[in-house]
């Protein structure tokens, strides 16, 4: 049992793993001869600590653990800094010996903490996610296909606004721009879930980032009014979401990829963007017999956000709550467009 469960989780991503040193060793536990295969990588920092990190599947968490022996020089085991809370020291499971193991439950710690620099540890939080078969050489093929039909989805809705909507109409230009924009949020999501790259990835953040924040924009100036937005006003609404953007991911991808701030971020323009959406349609309630469209959509495009909280193992090792959400927009989008 434990080496059927060990293959399911490790071998499934075997070639990622291997790229970057990692080996998939087999051997037996010492007390009751079980067959164990586990994932190895040994490390040197500059400063002389050694870092032999094993990766096991727990039955008991039903997750894959990480071990970390983690000696200086003088044999002292040691841990990470900045990591001393994530870890507890225990024994080896098969040599027996002192080592660290880091607890399932702190994953969200460890992956804001972990170096960039170490291969080993940039790794950490890739084989805590879970495995997907991939086809056709696709990491994440459920993920992919929904992000293309996003995409698909906006550039049908936006070639029926070019056709629909008159030129003169004063809101005709920020639609056109907010489509193009969505629809390039979903070129880079589906270029992401093809190939999980540090390249790919920061495209994918930074067409959300865009994304959110350019939706953020329009709903404000549906707020405010376009007729009683000057030229004047209009550019420095569009300098700081600019402005905001940039600093955003400057500070992201320079400083700290930050995966629980990203979301914070989102989750506060999202917020503001789903208020102001609701608060335009009840003001606009009688005039415009289209304005529940408007609140409808945003706010079941945000409360779609909650499949991000589920975390279940990939049906058929393909189709997993985060696939589940960008399935989930994809009916949504007509709905706006219309």
């Amino acid at each position: 049992m434990l080496v059927k469960h060990s293959r399911r989780f490790l071998k499934r991503s075997l070639d990622h793993v291997l790229r970057i040193g990692w080996r998939l060793e087999t051997t037996r536990r010492p007390v009751t001869g079980d067959t164990v295969e586990y994932l190895r990588l040994v490390t040197l920092d500059p400063d002389g600590v050694t870092n032999d990190y094993s990766v096991f599947y727990s039955e008991s968490y039903s997750v894959p653990v990480l071990y970390l022996s983690r000696y200086s020089d003088s044999g002292e085991l040691v841990a990470p800094s900045g990591c001393e809370d994530c870890l507890t020291p225990t024994d080896h499971p098969i040599s027996g010996a002192p080592v660290l193991f880091f607890h399932p439950c702190r994953t969200s710690e460890w992956a804001v903490l972990t170096p960039k620099s170490d291969a080993g540890l940039k790794y950490i939080p890739s084989w805590m996610s879970w495995p997907f078969a991939r086809f056709l050489g696709i990491q994440e093929p459920a993920s992919t296909l929904f992000s293309m039909l996003n995409g698909i989805a906006h550039v049908f809705g936006l070639s029926a606004l070019l056709r629909q909507v008159k030129s003169e109409a004063p809101f005709r230009g920020w639609w056109i721009a907010n489509g193009l924009i969505m629809i390039l949020c979903w070129v880079f999501s589906t270029i992401f879930h093809t190939r999980d790259t540090p390249f790919t990835e920061k495209l994918d953040y930074a067409g959300g980032m865009i994304a959110n924040v350019a939706a953020l924009t329009a709903v404000t100036v549906r707020l405010v009014g376009i007729e009683r937005l000057t030229r004047t006003g209009t550019m420095i609404m569009l300098g700081a979401g600019c402005s905001f953007v940039y600093r955003h991911l400057k500070f992201l991808f320079g400083v700290s990829f930050d995966y629980g701030y990203n979301m914070k971020v989102h989750l506060a323009i999202g917020g503001f963007h789903v208020i102001g959406w609701l608060c335009w349609a009840f003001l606009n309630r009688s005039t415009c017999p289209y304005a529940w469209k408007g609140a409808a959509v945003n706010f079941l495009m945000a409360a779609t956000m909650a499949l991000e909280l589920l975390d279940f193992p990939p049906f058929l090792w393909t189709l997993d709550a985060h696939a589940l959400w960008h399935l989930s927009t994809i009916p949504l989008i007509p709905l706006w467009y219309s």
